[in-house]
């Protein structure tokens, strides 16, 4: 299940959504082993593609975490579960051990600005919140930003800004909200019973993958605004997978 949305990368559909420096799509920023669980969470400030990417690993605790701006401009994640987050710099973690603060630039090259933010919790029933984290420095393009539940019953809420949102596995409650106009948003329920809700403008098109009709006896239901659009999971040889889309919605 947690391989489909290399599949899809593989297949080059999501080639054309990654189009401007630096974006890092889905499967790309939510590769790694699992291998070795966190105790705590971490937040990582590094290099990826052509800028920085700050990344939130969750610890093994139920993770409440989001991500927005603070009052000075710069990238805040929080989670109130947290107990001693950890950081690399140039982030970092305030006295109760459970806020980070990155800056949106580490420097005067365009390599050190940051183009995408990565929250990933673990397994478990997580919550996780993303807010407009605001542009790139010096430019009109969107900090791209990525909500990852993996494993659980998860609940993920985007009420603004440039954000990509996966399910993982397990019956997930995930909600896009208005995004920014002219960048399409994807939304992957993957395996479970997933509930999916999309809240925008004609001119923020979501694009929606709930499981790919190969997870046999799952139930996935979807609230839409009328211009977003139930995607099939590539397949070769042709045609594609059917969405995995049970109940759809649309208004």
């Amino acid at each position: 299940m947690k391989n489909r949305i290399a599949t899809l990368i593989a297949s080059g559909l999501l080639v054309a959504a990654s189009v401007g420096a630096g974006v890092v799509l889905p499967g790309q920023a939510v590769a790694g082993s699992r291998a070795s669980v966190q105790t705590n969470d971490t937040v990582y400030f590094e290099p990826a593609g052509s800028g920085q990417h700050i990344r939130y690993e969750g610890g093994s605790h139920a993770n409440d975490v989001t991500v927005g701006l603070d009052g000075n401009g710069d990238i805040l994640i929080v989670d109130n579960n947290a107990v001693g987050m950890t950081a690399t710099s140039p982030c970092t973690v305030d006295g109760t051990g459970t806020q980070v603060t990155c800056p949106k630039t580490n420097g005067p090259l365009s390599s050190d600005k940051v183009y995408n933010i990565t929250l990933k919790t673990n397994d478990g029933d997580d919550t996780l919140g993303a807010d407009s984290v605001g542009n790139v420095t010096g430019t009109s393009m969107p900090i791209k930003v990525t909500l990852t539940g993996f494993g659980g019953n998860d609940t993920a809420t985007a009420t603004a800004g440039y954000v990509w949102v996966v399910g993982g596995d397990g019956d997930d409650i995930l909600t896009s909200g208005p995004g920014v106009s002219g960048y399409n948003e994807y939304i992957y329920g993957s395996a479970g019973n997933d509930t999916i809700y999309t809240d925008g403008s004609s001119t923020d098109l979501d694009r929606i993958y709930c499981d790919n009709n190969l997870d046999l006896g799952y139930t996935d239901t979807v609230y839409k605004e009328n211009q977003d659009i139930i995607m099939g999971y590539p397949h070769w040889p042709p045609p594609a997978l059917s969405s995995g889309c049970d109940t759809v919605y649309s208004s």
